[in-house]
């Protein structure tokens, strides 16, 4: 979702903030620049992620889960696929 050069970034926002624990006052004043030069870029590439996926993020968010749960007809057992109780279903069921 961000670029790479975002990501470093991040590595070294949050060396900052482990290493002053989150505490501003902790900061040196290069530490501080760092933090909101840092912190800009981060928006910047937030906003045009948000820009470019509004629609798609508002669709999905308005949905409630409640009336999907209601419109299902077959339990989903995909999260369940290779763990022990597919493996003693099917083997229940003469699936091999």
């Amino acid at each position: 979702m961000f670029s790479e050069q975002l990501n470093g970034y991040i590595d070294v926002f949050n060396s900052i903030v482990e290493k002053s624990g989150g505490n501003f006052d902790r900061m040196s004043y290069t530490e501080k620049v760092m933090v909101i030069m840092i912190v800009k870029e981060y928006k910047k590439e937030l906003d045009k992620f948000l820009e470019s996926n509004y629609k798609i993020i508002e669709n999905w968010a308005s949905l409630d889960v409640r009336d999907i749960a209601l419109n299902e007809k077959y339990a989903d057992l995909s999260m369940l696929e290779g763990s022990k109780f597919e493996r003693e279903f099917n083997k229940m069921m003469g699936v091999v």
